[in-house]
């Protein structure tokens, strides 16, 4: 790195520890620096030939993968002394490339935000034991072009920087071996199978804030069962593609400028950016992309999913509600229909979007926690002000769809102003009683699930489906 001792030069003259070796050299490396780079958003400071390691163990087929120390390494400055910290090391990157468990996560081609995420989960031990992280400064992203890793001279870099601040991660993570194998054991692999089976038609690279959820939803409770029943669905879902009320120009139609898409549907003035302010503009989500798609002229269409997560949902409840959401938002997405979701207990939570070029966000479903009790009215009072608005002002034809249980109770008044704008479809998930609220009678549908629907595996996913088909079949005609 000619000299410099920059965050950079430092961080490179670290990989003459690395004891991952692919096939495909230093893209290797290139692509373990977008992870670098999110992580650093997170707070993450571990060295990268660390990330680049344990990110490669993650995501690489065995065969074009192989575990052991760069030639160069025996001969550096104070490595002999701490030949039982490198030979520590060693034995871990062994261990995570010849675990089944990590091996069944490597088939299943990760998006880039999942790989951040196992990281996170995989190495926080070592992150918050790592103490020489805070006399780092100056930290910046890394490049992720390939030139800056080709052709080191790692003797070199190496006598710039030393080795003390490196050795003592070996150690660290030597002695943390038995518990960063265990948190890889509790990786549940059903979760990860469902949030990468949601995948949009978006570049893999996610936020900071999407990795974060992710890590939440691994350390969820719940979303494994969720999880299990969603796996259960998907199959019956996936059967139907077709988009409605969209136009597509496949050829040279472009129809709109856009913040999503894929890379050759680029804004060619976008690629007049540095190379660093691009990268970064990627990451973020900024640069621009040519749609082919675009809304018919007519009223748009709305379908606006609500599930109740007071403390009256957890349980049975909680699980048939997000597992059926779940369900429902991907055959929406393939129906081609525009997409609004909230959580509510006591309030309408942040609502999250989506179009048929966009991401189910399950990890953001699979881990949210609801920390409040409920107001109906107050739920009711805003959702009516909401599709008022949507309907006036932005000409969309909405219908709600609102899965609670039977003590779900709201005003005449708010019911009343709420269907004046949108079409009401309800499921009532174990009422206790055989009186459902009285907001029941202006649906446009009301389903009931009763305890028996849910008594086995095989009856909850045939009632699951049956409703998926049911709204389905509705919007198709409507179409």
């Amino acid at each position: 790195m000619n000299g410099q001792r920059s965050y950079v030069a430092w961080q490179v003259a670290g990989l003459a520890l690395q004891h991952v070796t692919t096939d495909d050299g230093p893209l290797s490396s290139s692509k373990a620096a977008m992870w670098h780079n999110q992580l650093m958003q997170l707070g993450f400071y571990l060295p990268f030939f660390c990330i680049r390691d344990v990110g490669l163990a993650l995501t690489t087929d065995r065969s074009n993968f192989s575990v052991g120390s760069l030639p160069v390494l025996q001969d550096l400055p104070g490595v002999n002394t701490k030949r039982r910290a490198v030979g520590g090391y060693h034995d871990l990157i062994k261990e995570l490339a010849t675990s089944s468990h990590v091996q069944r996560i490597a088939s299943m081609r990760l998006r880039d935000d999942m790989v951040v995420a196992l990281l996170v989960k995989i190495l926080a031990e070592a992150n918050d034991r790592w103490h020489q992280k805070h006399h780092i400064v100056d930290q910046e992203i890394l490049p992720v072009g390939q030139d800056t890793y080709e052709n080191v001279d790692y003797a070199s870099a190496w006598r710039h920087f030393g080795g003390e601040q490196w050795f003592s991660l070996l150690e660290i993570l030597s002695d943390l071996r038995l518990h960063i194998m265990t948190s890889i054991e509790l990786i549940d692999l059903e979760t990860i199978r469902v949030i990468g089976m949601f995948k949009g038609e978006s570049d893999s690279f996610g936020s900071a804030v999407e990795s974060v959820d992710i890590v939440a939803a691994l350390d969820s409770a719940d979303a494994h069962d969720v999880s299990s029943f969603s796996l259960d669905l998907l199959p019956s879902v996936l059967e139907t593609k077709r988009a409605s009320g969209v136009q597509s120009m496949a050829i040279d139609g472009y129809a709109s400028v856009e913040r999503k898409g894929k890379l050759d549907s680029l804004v060619l003035s976008q690629l007049a950016y540095d190379d660093d302010i691009f990268i970064q503009k990627y990451i973020e989500k900024e640069l621009l992309y040519f749609g082919h798609q675009r809304q018919s002229d007519e009223e748009r269409r709305l379908q606006y999913i609500l599930v109740d997560s007071s403390p009256s949902m957890r349980g049975r409840r909680n699980l048939f509600a997000r597992g059926l959401a779940l369900a429902l938002m991907k055959k929406m997405l393939l129906l081609g229909e525009e997409i609004r979701f909230r959580f509510f207990d006591s309030r309408l939570h942040p609502v999250q979007k989506m179009t048929r070029s966009s991401e189910v966000p399950v990890s953001y479903l699979l881990s949210f926690k609801s920390g409040q009790g409920r107001n109906y009215g107050q739920v009711f009072a805003q959702l009516a002000r909401d599709c008022e608005l949507l309907r006036k002002e932005q000409k969309q034809q909405i219908v709600l769809y609102v899965f609670t249980h039977g003590q779900c109770h709201a005003p005449k008044e708010s019911v009343a102003k709420v269907v004046e704008n949108a079409g009401l479809y309800t499921v009532f998930i174990l009422p206790t009683t055989d009186q459902l609220p009285e907001f029941a009678a202006s649906s446009v549908q009301t389903q009931v699930i009763r305890p028996e629907a849910l008594s086995t595996d095989s009856s909850q996913r045939a009632r699951a489906l049956e409703i998926v088909d049911d709204i389905a079949k509705r919007v198709e005609e409507t179409a």
